[in-house]
């Protein structure tokens, strides 16, 4: 490791034999925040500081 912790967004990384992009949330993934939230086990969310399950919460978490 170089030590250097810059990174610029959006990028793309590799995995094996596929790529991602990295970027930030954005106004638009609501949707995909929601779905995340509504696939976690009950258990799993009471570790989140914020209830992500709730539209409100997921809104102002995107800045809207």
């Amino acid at each position: 490791m170089n030590g250097n912790t810059s990174r610029s967004y959006p990028r793309k990384v590799e995995l094996g034999n596929d790529t991602f992009e990295l970027r930030y949330m954005a106004p638009g993934d609501d949707a995909a925040v929601a779905a995340f939230a509504d696939a976690l086990p009950a258990h799993d969310l009471l570790f989140m500081r914020r209830d992500i399950t709730q539209p409100k919460v997921i809104s102002a978490w995107l800045g809207g």
